[in-house]
């Protein structure tokens, strides 16, 4: 008669080994929660990053038009200068405008002038003083700006 007692034993362990092989541990459930949350937030940081490196960048660019324009402003005769008045449009045509988005009709950004005399009240007309002023939208649609202001003398620097 064969023994009963080795076929039982040998007939739970085989299924005691499958129940303890199937699913997932408490442990295995945690680290993979562990590495999602990791993943996920190197995801929001990197792409929060990128758009401060964007925004960034497009203040650079509105930054070097607006020096462009003073520089070229300073190299014009004084007489030459635009007569004082506010919103008035750039003297120069800058092709970096493109790179800025804006609410103008082709969808660049815009460059204006605000000239005003400052005032001696000896002489009233030896100084000007001018801002530009650059206008732009960022990528999430909010409208910056970005203003430099210069004074110009009659005889230069």
């Amino acid at each position: 008669m064969p023994n009963l007692y080795a076929i039982r034993k040998f007939t739970l362990s085989k299924v005691e080994g499958l129940n303890a092989k199937r699913g997932f541990s408490l442990i295995e459930i945690l680290i993979a929660l562990f590495v999602i949350v990791a993943l996920v937030t190197i995801l929001f940081s990197s792409s929060g990053t990128l758009f401060a490196t964007r925004d960034s960048k497009l203040q650079t660019v509105a930054a070097k038009i607006a020096s462009k324009e003073v520089e070229n402003l300073r190299n014009i005769a004084f007489a030459s200068l635009p007569a004082q008045g506010t919103d008035q449009s750039c003297t120069t045509s800058d092709t970096d405008l493109d790179k800025l988005k804006g609410n103008s009709p082709s969808g660049h950004g815009e460059c204006h002038l605000d000239v005003d005399n400052y005032d001696d009240p000896d002489d009233p007309t030896q100084i000007k003083q001018v801002t530009v002023k650059i206008d732009w939208r960022t990528d999430n649609g909010a409208n910056q700006n970005l203003k430099m202001d210069t004074l110009i003398y009659k005889d230069g620097l």
